[in-house]
């Protein structure tokens, strides 16, 4: 299966996801679709399928008539300007065509199960002969304001530190650190890694790297170019569209009450 090869080719991005899902609601989620538990999942489903068809449709068809409703769906379309009158214009018979809510009986009350989060080391054993090693924790509380100099120091570690220590020294094939602006969660990994315990050293040395070698005009004037660069990389028209849609949503639970947007995050 192709989930079965992932977890071996990428193995860095389903260790990450598991780290992610221990510290916010928004990574336990993710990690349930994308991650190791969404393989679980879908071998259950195929069970299922093969022996007794008519429960796995009715499950989906709950799942359907709980999200697929017009009472606050948002419709993204990315066209161009010749395109999108004639896109725009079938939107209204689309939401007509939805029901108005979702059924109450196709919803179910569900809880993460929260407990007082642990440091843990957990192993986890696929069919290669390297590595994927990650590492990681919350360095920002949820609704604190995250300045662009997140960015920037992150940006300034994966290639001026990580990639010698870990890929250099340490012979993996790759390495790098994610910082999550929204959850605040910053995650080392590596990847194709002959090493696991060195790897974990290299990651706590990140703080002792930044003591002993303080950033110079240079190297801080270059970092700052790297990260204005991820940030603002060349998306396709989709793209666009996708992430102008993901702003209004979170614009609009702003209104809601919730933590506001800041510069950084636009």
């Amino acid at each position: 299966m192709g989930l079965e090869a992932s977890a071996v080719s990428a193995g860095n991005s389903y260790a990450s996801s598991t780290l992610a899902a221990q510290y916010s609601l928004e990574g336990y989620v993710d990690d349930l679709m994308s991650g190791l538990p969404q393989y679980s999942t879908i071998k259950e489903a195929l069970a299922v399928a093969e022996t007794d068809w008519p429960t796995l449709r009715s499950r989906l068809e709950r799942m359907r008539s709980a999200l697929l409703t017009s009472d606050g769906a948002i419709i993204n379309l990315s066209a161009d300007a010749a395109s999108l009158p004639t896109a725009t214009a079938l939107v209204t018979s689309l939401i007509a065509r939805l029901p108005p809510k979702a059924d109450a009986a196709a919803l179910q009350p569900w809880v993460r199960p929260l407990g007082l989060v642990l440091p843990t080391r957990t192993g986890l054993q696929i069919g290669t002969q390297v590595n994927y090693v990650a590492k990681g924790c919350p360095i920002y509380a949820p609704g604190e304001i995250v300045r662009g100099a997140a960015s920037v120091i992150t940006r300034y570690l994966r290639t001026a530190y990580l990639w010698d220590a870990v890929r250099v020294q340490g012979g993996a094939y790759g390495c790098s650190l994610g910082f999550g602006r929204t959850s605040g969660l910053a995650l080392y990994s590596s990847y194709r890694d002959p090493n696991i315990v060195d790897t974990l050293a290299a990651y706590d040395g990140t703080a002792a790297f930044l003591r002993e070698r303080p950033i110079g005009p240079a190297e801080l004037s270059k970092a700052i170019i790297g990260a204005i660069g991820d940030l603002d990389s060349p998306s396709s028209v989709d793209s666009k569209g996708y992430t102008s849609m993901l702003r209004y949503a979170r614009i609009a639970m702003d209104c809601d009450g919730l933590p506001r947007m800041t510069s950084d995050d636009l």
